[in-house]
């Protein structure tokens, strides 16, 4: 069934990504026809709510009869209680919560059980997904795992049906008044409409900020210089100037991005040491060029060489070497004039920004793009660049609506001039009147929520110890891996953090994250965490993680392999750089160190060996740090666990990785798909080993035990968890709210007297029947008999 759920998701994610704009619902009709037929249903549909005042309207269905789909309605019914709580529903029509009142008159002949599952998008319904079949029991477990999983891109997709049929419709009503003269176009009432490339999709107005021309790189006039060795000086002093700004750049937009858009600078530190980038230019020194000569030379080089390139990522990369050339020029320009270097390139910050701000330009580099005011920027409108460029990349990352390639406004743009882009069509609106702005209104608004979620959110509300039915506090913390993930975490309203993964930072770079660089990334987290514990995990690289920079050689068997903590052991220069790091930002907050791949007592006795030698030298370096970090292991090691009484007396915690410990336990590699139905995280043997841990760790006071992984954010799996004794949880935001919302269902008694019956089963099948039985019971409980 696992396998199977993945190749339905997968065909049903192809279908989408190969969506015409034109055939939108012809996808939609293949997508319910591909899930009825996948899953043997008797009818498959899909309903959605066009605007918060009309009702779900049927928009695709497999099994209708015309008559049946003439009449359809949910009005009233189980499909419409599920998009208004947000929240699946299964229940079969011979039970006693499902009067004939609740059910689709038109299903009551055709099917005996039906599940509803709401469509969220932006944290809203906007739809639901039906699936209904003959049998009169209820849906397995499963089967609701499948479609739970297919709701996330059809949302998305049908997000953006929704939106592209409103502005098809201001399009449709606006037509009559436009006349279509080329690039740009004027209707009779005076508004200019100029067509481009969405780069970004999305539809947002604000008023223009024209970004200055950038300073030329074309040959002009070639200069000799009387003074060779003088430019070649000129040229060292330019480049430590410029570094020192892509530091203060990179500084400042770590506050914004995530570590994966942060390195884009990092490429721009590697071109100001490239070899070939200074022997090109040094070229035309030794011929006694000018710098600004020999910088506009080698961008010709360059150029003839990447437009030649039929690769768009790589001939893009032109645009980054232009970036880093302009600045060396720059640079040099306030070098020669004895003044303090002037960043001509991200100087344009208006000094009374606008609410709302749409950035044109000629052609607008990643640093401009920094440099603006990014909490007001609305849109984007380039006269050239790409899909791949990295200002692209960073917008897509800021979710800010770009277009591109639209040759004429910049020469009729004025700041301060009003702007309408309608990045879903293509187009851009100069002037646009109250009316067109008013039959925008409701793109605008979920344009505006599709992008909310990419901004920091300051605060909100913390909601992180739900307490059971008889009073049992649950306590939730977030797993992340970027920086970006927090505003989902918090506007959860969780903010402890029980893993960050460091990973990520290692492995999105060419070399190894210098001690300041880790610092700088950590140190963000720490403080967005604003006082609540963040558990930082050290480096759990290698198995399917390697590091692009690090000779792995032959593995057969990867995931037994040189990984976690094995590899940190015999690599001293990544651990003591990574611990002194960790280290350093004790003194921002609260932070747990978690060590992964321990093995038993002699692996954790030189990992806090390395954690000493580091103390030690941050010690002797006079920096800062908290000598009273508590220490923890990650317990994914089936040996660890046969060792625990000898561990936990050397730690202050315990954390368990389920997904290893269960891939190790039943020897089985979760990622190949011929063996995955062997992972079986719900296994009697799992919740008996779940039990003796929670008992061991009970022994040994003030020791605190949580899971974190994941099996912590499968709400279904609950009262087992809450059963064995645990009572600290951490797992991906998107999984929060339905845990939350099923401890509030349940009592400790219950999950206890489950559990019992749970780890007496003789296989996982049987214990995912009880789960269901009991999720049936708690979500059907909220729907008495009418």
């Amino acid at each position: 069934m696992r396998e199977e759920k993945l190749q339905l998701v997968s065909d049903v994610c192809e279908l989408i990504a190969h969506a015409s704009e034109s055939d939108l619902n012809k996808t939609l009709m293949q997508i319910v026809k591909l899930i009825g037929e996948a899953l043997h249903a008797k009818v498959v549909l899909i309903c959605l709510q066009e605007d918060a005042y009309t009702p779900l309207r049927l928009v695709a269905d497999y099994g209708l009869y015309f008559s049946e789909r003439q009449s359809f309605t949910t009005q009233k019914t189980i499909t419409e209680a599920a998009f208004q709580r947000q929240k699946t529903i299964n229940i079969p029509f011979c039970s006693p919560y499902a009067s004939r009142s609740t059910i689709p008159t038109t299903l009551l002949a055709r099917i005996n059980s039906l599940l509803v599952v709401p469509l969220l998008a932006c944290g809203k319904a906007i739809g639901t997904l039906s699936i209904g079949r003959t049998s009169k029991q209820v849906f397995p477990g499963k089967m609701v795992s499948i479609c739970e999983s297919l709701a996330t891109p059809l949302a998305t997709f049908c997000q953006n049906i929704l939106l592209t049929q409103q502005i098809n419709a201001v399009q449709a009503e606006a037509a009559n008044e436009q006349s279509h003269s080329g690039t740009g176009e004027t209707s009779d009432n005076g508004v200019r409409m100029f067509r481009g490339r969405p780069v970004v999709p999305g539809v947002s107005s604000g008023s223009a900020m024209v970004l200055a021309p950038l300073e030329s790189l074309e040959i002009l006039e070639l200069q000799k210089s009387n003074n060779p060795s003088g430019e070649r000086e000129l040229l060292r002093e330019a480049i430590q100037e410029v570094k020192t700004s892509l530091k203060k750049i990179t500084a400042e937009v770590e506050n914004i991005l995530t570590e994966a858009d942060v390195s884009i600078f990092a490429i721009y530190q590697q071109l100001l040491e490239d070899v070939t980038l200074h022997e090109m230019i040094n070229k035309y020194l030794q011929a006694n060029y000018s710098l600004d000569s020999s910088l506009s030379l080698t961008f010709k080089d360059l150029s003839d060489t990447y437009e030649k390139i039929e690769d768009e990522y790589l001939r893009e990369r032109l645009f980054d070497i232009k970036d880093v050339l302009l600045r060396l020029k720059n640079a040099a320009a306030s070098i020669r004039n004895g003044q303090q270097s002037q960043d001509r390139l991200t100087e344009e910050k208006p000094s009374r920004p606008e609410r709302k701000i749409i950035l044109v330009a000629r052609e607008l580099l990643p640093t401009q793009l920094i440099a603006s005011p990014l909490k007001n920027v609305n849109g984007i409108v380039c006269e050239s660049g790409g899909q791949t460029s990295h200002a692209a990349i960073l917008a897509k990352a800021l979710r800010i609506p770009m277009l591109i390639g639209i040759k004429e406004l910049p020469d009729i743009v004025r700041s301060g001039d009003k702007i309408l882009l309608d990045c879903q069509a293509g187009l851009c609106y100069l002037h646009p009147t109250t009316e067109l702005i008013k039959q925008y209104a409701q793109p605008l608004v979920q344009s505006r929520k599709m992008r909310v979620s990419a901004l920091p959110v300051d605060d909100c509300p913390v909601d992180d110890s739900p307490r059971t039915q008889d009073g049992a506090v649950v306590h939730l913390s977030g797993n992340i891996t970027l920086f970006s993930e927090l505003p989902t975490l918090h506007s959860m309203g969780v903010r402890n953090i029980g893993l960050y993964r460091t990973e990520f930072m290692f492995m999105i770079r060419n070399n190894m994250p210098d001690e300041d660089e880790q610092v700088r990334i950590i140190s963000r987290l720490v403080k967005a965490a604003k006082g609540s514990p963040v558990t930082i995990r050290a480096l759990d690289i290698g198995g399917d993680k390697p590091l692009p920079y690090v000779d792995w050689g032959q593995e057969a068997n990867p995931s037994l392999g040189w990984r976690g903590l094995r590899f940190l052991l015999s690599n001293p220069a990544f651990m003591h750089t990574q611990l002194r790091a960790i280290l350093r930002t004790t003194v921002l907050g609260p932070v747990n160190l978690l060590f992964p791949m321990v093995a038993d007592k002699q692996d954790l006795l030189l990992a806090q060996q390395a954690l000493l030698e580091a103390k030690h030298s941050l010690l002797k370096d006079g920096l800062p740090f908290a000598d009273n970090c508590p220490v923890g292991i990650m317990l994914e090691v089936p040996s660890a666990v046969f060792s625990l009484d000898k561990l936990l007396p050397e730690v202050d915690f315990i954390s368990i990785g389920t997904n290893d410990l269960v891939q190790y336990l039943f020897a089985v590699d979760r990622g190949n798909a011929r063996v995955n139905h062997w992972f079986r995280q719900t296994h009697p043997i799992v919740l008996r080993i779940l039990r003796q841990l929670c008992r061991e760790v009970a022994r040994f006071p003030g020791k605190r035990l949580s899971l974190c992984g994941e099996l912590a954010g499968m709400a279904r799996a609950l009262p087992l968890l809450l059963g064995a004794g645990l009572r600290e949880l951490s797992m991906n935001a998107n999984s929060i709210p339905a845990v939350r919302d099923y401890v509030g269902k349940l009592n400790i008694d219950e999950c206890e007297s489950l559990w019992e019956k749970a780890s007496n089963c003789d296989s996982d099948t049987e214990v995912q029947r009880l789960l269901d039985e009991m999720m049936h019971q708690k979500v059907m409980s909220q729907y008495p008999s009418t």
